[in-house]
């Protein structure tokens, strides 16, 4: 999410062959003859996660007869199976499922009736028949109902405007949920679809649809039937949709024929939705030309699904929160602009890596969402540069090394044995350090021989299934390098390798001429912050190329380290270079520290030589060294002070993150004003440079500064000219003290979020109830999100039982659910409190959170503390839960031990925050 094959294209539809229609219990029609039958093999033992071997689909038939406005649907599938050897049970998937009646029906003889039952809340099932069926081919019948789900997971029920309507949401193994299925990455069958809806109704699948035909008040819709695909893969959606078709996306020279572009709106919105339809052919195309592929399938649907987080890559039906693709260019803000290119771009990415070539189990879903995340954003900056994609993903790449550091992480490729494994793969590690990891060897090995070994791989493996050592076996062959040992050392080994650097040459006169080649000397181990655990006896085989410069000569050299310790000599050219830098182009995924003297040289001498994506390593190698505890905060502050004069915002900002965790351990102190001052006197100057409106003709990056830098001292230091300003504007945007309606362009787009949020952290009761009704009457994303992040930020301690309160309105989506609590968490003064009423109300917040990825949301909130006790809290409290909640034993590891980290690293670092905040 946020996802390949080659085999001959299925032209017709799957025949829907006739079912038996039950009488309404759960007893097994009678068969037709059982003569065929021999006498019941021995019992199996029921599968633990994944189905067992022996029986294999071929084509799935599904029709699924759906209304809206009601709560139950029913169903009918057909699945042809090979059977390896003889058995009495057929294993496959589903889950809650009322099954009316099953039949299995062996080749050349008569139907059998089956018995159909779910074993353990995974959704493993038992088609039982009283006889053994033989070897070879079978057909499965099954009739079913089920009632809608909710929360954004499964074949789900949303209500907008006033309109049911319905999506889908597979992965990771919800397909199961909606109906009986093989529900495995490693199946990948055909399917043809048939969904029975109200007259007037539209249905949307992944395929175009062939025929609709009318029965009463119902329509019948047969779609063609798809590719191969696994189950997590199919879509549907049904409503009053607006359904906007765009022309036709031309042909290429990989793609000879023209394709069907539409926009799936909820009803009255389809408009929204021309920029999305403008630009999403021209990012496909990048695509295309990269991969050397056309789009595999036969259309391209952009479905806006209200209250949606993300998107979802179904083949042909591509989901999105309506954020992303409903946007007015001239009205959204920039954030959101780059999120529309860098989210369709990975959207479609998938096409090829995850739908062309599957991975065959969720252990390889790196293949999948790393190579998207990877060749996502590098096609978004191929189609406008301005959105700084790679920068997007290089800045990822350094939160993923933040979770790498822990004990607790996982590997990107980790042993998947339950459920919840399934869940915590979908993690900061699969994709951004998964990304960050293709990008090193990338580089390694050099973009153009990457690249054809890339392609291979995916022409290989097209329409069909792929692991680890399929794409790594084709790296090899093309680079004539081992490159599958490097990168399974990445791959397979928890953790973030720590690189100690030092230089040494007999220059005296370093940098000013001499023919003295330079020695450039490594120790590797793993990196472990202040009062970890770990075990830092760890090595890989690390991709490292170093930049040095001086008055001789600029450049680079490389090198694979293989051991705990090595050296290497710069090129003869490079002589004994003034400074060196031991991470070019940003590229490696490490961290790493230079010897004092480096240090000091890159700072005098090549700091200002390093580009936008250095300084970010550079900036991550000091922030390394102040968690390590080995960098005081003072030292470490004033090593990235000077980065806030930057035009980047990437890099700007930088500071901003040790200041703001001085603002948090300092909050009740008297030194609080200090950081403040500190913090206005550092971005005061690059306030008033960028000022409060977008000047003409500005970059997109500029306005991101601008948001980053007033955003921080209205919020963070409290600077009163800037706040007086933001409730200026803020009160004009919402018509206070005139029309009490809304005024968009009171502020720019950009910073509309940070007024309006200084209006709802200085709210009175009349405010934060003006503020809440027109919450209730907003429906674009943005405009809804700005207003309930106001609502939620008030400071007002009359106001935070209905802040909370929130929570439970029903006005406020599945994805809005959270926002009232973190709004309040995040305050001091208000932490406690929230907590409290948190815990209080758990299962009643449960139950309103998405049940995509959404039940471990709650754990996260504990992690904004940094003492014992509340670590001892958050442990006893959700401990007795894990096992109710998907993905929640790992994340609650992770939230206790980033707690306990913190607890060192106050220790440690607190007094060197107020020794350097006396000075100030």
């Amino acid at each position: 999410m946020r996802r390949y094959r080659c085999a001959v294209r299925i032209g017709k539809l799957v025949p829907l062959l006739a079912l038996t229609v039950g009488c309404g219990t759960n007893q097994p029609v009678a068969p037709v003859s059982t003569a065929s039958a021999t006498p019941q093999a021995a019992p199996e033992p029921t599968p633990a996660l994944r189905l067992p071997a022996g029986v294999t689909p071929r084509q799935q038939t599904i029709e699924l007869t759906l209304d809206p406005r009601k709560e139950r649907y029913s169903g009918k599938v057909e699945i042809d199976i090979d059977i390896a050897s003889a058995r009495s049970t057929v294993w496959l998937n589903g889950r809650d499922l009322d099954v009316k009646s099953a039949t299995i029906t062996p080749a050349g003889a008569s139907p059998l009736p089956a018995k159909y039952a779910q074993r353990g809340a995974s959704g493993i099932a038992a088609l039982s028949v009283g006889a053994t069926i033989p070897a070879g081919k079978a057909h499965i019948s099954i009739s079913f109902e089920a009632a809608f789900a909710k929360g954004q997971k499964g074949l789900y029920k949303v209500e907008d405007g006033g309109e049911p309507y319905l999506f889908t949401q597979f992965e990771a193994i919800a397909a199961r949920s909606a109906f009986p299925c093989f529900d495995e990455p490693g199946f990948k069958i055909p399917y043809a679809m048939r969904l029975i809806v109200p007259k007037g109704m539209q249905a949307i699948s992944n395929t175009r649809e062939l025929s609709r035909t009318s029965a009463g008040e119902l329509d019948r819709l047969d779609f063609r039937t798809t590719e191969q695909l696994p189950s997590y893969l199919l879509a549907v959606a049904v409503g009053h949709f607006d359904v906007v078709e765009a022309p036709d996306i031309a042909p290429n020279e990989w793609r000879k024929t023209p394709l069907s572009l539409r926009a799936v709106t909820t009803k009255g919105r389809g408009k929204e939705a021309s920029y999305a339809l403008a630009h999403t052919g021209e990012i496909l195309a990048k695509l295309e030309a990269y991969t050397g592929i056309g789009y595999p399938y036969d259309k391209l649907d952009i479905i806006a699904v209200p209250g949606k987080n993300g998107a979802m890559e179904n083949v042909g039906a591509v989901t999105f929160g309506e954020f992303l693709v409903l946007l007015d260019p001239k009205k959204a803000p920039v954030h959101q602009r780059r999120a529309y290119a860098q989210v369709m771009a990975h959207e479609l990415a998938h096409m090829w890596v995850g739908n062309l070539v599957t991975m065959q189990w969720w252990d390889d879903l790196w293949l999948n969402e790393a190579f998207a995340t990877w060749l996502g954003e590098k096609v978004a900056d191929q189609w406008d540069p301005t959105v700084k994609a790679e920068m997007a993903l290089l800045q990822g790449i350094q939160q993923a090394i933040g979770t790498d550091s822990l004990v607790s992480a996982r590997a990107i490729r980790q042993p998947i044995t339950s459920t919840d494994d399934i869940e915590n793969a979908f993690d900061g590690i699969t994709y951004r350090k998964g990304g960050g990891v293709i990008a090193m060897f990338e580089r390694y090995l050099g973009s153009d021989v990457w690249r054809k070994g890339f392609n291979a791989y995916l022409k290989k493996h097209s329409h069909g299934n792929a692991t680890a050592d399929d794409l790594l076996d084709e790296l090899d062959a093309v680079s004539k390098k081992d490159v599958k040992g490097a990168f399974h050392s990445f791959l397979d080994q928890v953790g973030v390798p720590f690189i100690e650097v030092s230089s040494s040459c007999n220059d005296p006169e370093r940098g000013k001429g001499s023919v003295t080649p330079a020695t450039i000397r490594f120790k590797q181990s793993r990196y472990l912050p202040l009062g970890s655990a770990g075990d830092a006896n760890k090595t890989w085989q690390v991709p490292v190329c170093v930049r040095y410069g001086g008055d001789r000569s600029n450049g680079e050299a490389c090198t694979l380290l293989t051991s705990a310790e090595t050296s290497f000599a710069l090129p003869a050219s490079a002589g004994c270079p003034q400074w060196i830098f031991p991470n070019a182009n940003a590229a490696g995924y490490f961290r790493f520290s230079l010897a004092q003297a480096d240090l000091e040289a890159l700072r005098k001498h090549g700091l200002k030589e390093l580009s936008v994506r250095e300084k970010v390593a550079y900036a991550n190698s000091i922030r390394a060294g102040y968690n390590r505890g080995v960098t005081p905060f003072g030292d470490a502050l004033t090593a990235l002070a000077p980065l806030a004069s930057e035009e980047d915002s990437s890099v700007a900002a930088e500071p901003m993150g040790l200041l703001g965790q001085a603002l948090d351990f300092l909050y009740d102190d008297p030194l609080r004003q200090n950081v403040e001052r500190y913090g206005q006197k550092l971005y005061g100057p690059v306030a008033k440079k960028l000022g409060w409106d977008p000047n003409p003709g500005e970059s997109a990056d500029a306005a991101a500064l601008r948001v980053q830098v007033i955003g921080f001292l209205a919020g963070d230091t409290r600077d009163p000219a800037t706040r007086k300003e933001a409730m200026r504007r803020g009160r004009a945007y919402l018509g206070i003290g005139s029309d009490e309606k809304l005024h968009v362009d009171a502020v720019s787009p950009d910073l509309a979020g940070t007024a309006l949020g200084v209006v709802g952290q200085e709210a009175d009761l009349k405010t934060w109830d003006h503020l809440r009704a027109l919450f209730g009457v907003s429906e674009e994303e943005a405009q809804r999100g700005r207003l309930l992040w106001a609502l939620s930020e008030a400071r007002n301690s009359e106001l935070r039982d209905k802040v909370r309160a929130l929570v439970f309105d029903p006005a406020l989506r599945d994805n809005e659910v959270m926002t009232p609590i973190w709004g309040q968490v995040q305050q001091n003064d208000a932490r406690e409190a929230t907590w409290q009423w948190l815990k209080t109300n758990q299962p009643a917040i449960s139950k309103r959170l998405p049940k995509h990825h959404g039940g471990v949301q709650i754990i996260n909130v504990a992690d904004v503390f940094c003492d014992e006790a509340h670590a001892a809290d958050a442990e006893a409290f959700f401990e007795p839960k894990v096992s109710t909640i998907e993905g929640a034993p790992r994340t609650l590891s992770s939230v206790l031990e980033s707690i306990r980290l913190c607890v060192a690293k106050r220790k440690t670092q607190e007094p060197h925050m107020r020794a350097f905040f006396a000075k100030k």
